[in-house]
């Protein structure tokens, strides 16, 4: 009997290939970004048949920073950097089969990177069932701690000897926040306005996406009458708008980032906890420039 994949695993499979050109370090080139692919937990072997080269992934099974973290990514950044190091005349030659596996909790995550003419790296991905393993023993907070600072040293060191990229700086430390865990204790939650109704309770990270746990408090209104009722006593614009807000089911949330700089917001849908002590609730966030605080608006 086949033994289930561990959940928190992954794997590479295809190649991408392409002409050298006439560039005299190519090869040299090439070799620098297999060492930078490998220390960010993805291998390659390169293969060179006259002018042209192949870059095949390796299929051995690897585990992930964290059984949630997104693989595919970082992969894709990897491969764009890579086809954009070449010049333009050869970026139609590259050709790439490349795919990735991963697996979470009795899911299958399945990923081809297809190349365009400009270079760019076209990920399409899907999602099925699948009956997975729970690893032994599971991945401790130091393993996580651990696994960034032997990833930092490695990719300093490689940062020394290349000069594959143009960014090298840009192109580190995007990777590396792609693959390492969020600090989600650093996030710093206002809730403002709401703070008399629910608390946050619990945050985690998903992939790409950032779970809060909401509790419920005594002063949440249970229906719309109530809403109705404390609107006709309600002592301000931000006091209506907030009820207004609880009565829709949904809040915003302004997301800021490094030096408290305004990244965006979001929707959460809320309305749940008119009938729930606690909810959870996702939203998206950028792996590689995490939010530092959450400010939720009506």
């Amino acid at each position: 009997m086949t033994p289930k994949p561990l959940t928190g695993t992954y794997y590479l499979d295809g190649l991408i290939e392409g002409p050298l050109g006439s560039a005299s370090d190519a090869q040299a080139r090439l070799a620098d970004w297999m060492r930078l692919a490998q220390q960010a937990g993805y291998g390659f072997s390169l293969e060179i048949e006259g002018s042209g080269f192949s870059l095949l992934g390796d299929t051995a099974r690897r585990r992930a920073p964290s059984p949630t973290t997104d693989m595919a990514e970082p992969l894709r950044d990897l491969l764009q950097q890579l086809a954009q190091s070449f010049p333009l005349e050869l970026r139609s030659g590259l050709f790439s089969t490349v795919r990735s596996v991963q697996y979470g909790e009795n899911l299958e995550t399945q990923t081809i990177y297809a190349l365009g003419p400009d270079g760019e790296v076209d990920a399409q991905q899907r999602t099925v069932d699948t009956a997975t393993a729970m690893p032994e023993p599971p991945l401790t907070r130091k393993d996580h701690i651990r696994f960034g600072l032997v990833s930092l040293v490695a990719l300093i060191a490689i940062f020394g000897i290349s000069s594959l990229f143009v960014d090298w700086g840009d192109m580190f430390t995007k990777t590396m926040r792609k693959v390492t865990p969020v600090d989600v204790d650093a996030i710093a939650i206002e809730l403002g306005a709401f703070e008399p109704f629910f608390e946050v309770t619990e945050k985690d990270t998903k992939g790409n996406k950032l779970q809060l746990a909401l509790k419920r408090k005594d002063a949440y209104p249970k229906d719309l009458a109530e809403i109705e009722r404390r609107l006709t006593t309600a002592k301000g614009l931000a006091e209506r708008k907030t009820l207004e807000a609880l009565a829709s089911g949904y809040v915003r949330i302004e997301v800021f980032g490094a030096e408290d700089k305004f990244q965006g917001s979001a929707t959460l849908r809320i309305a749940d906890l008119a009938t729930k002590d606690d909810v959870k609730t996702m939203m998206a966030f950028l792996r590689e420039d995490p939010p530092t605080r959450l400010r939720f608006v009506w």
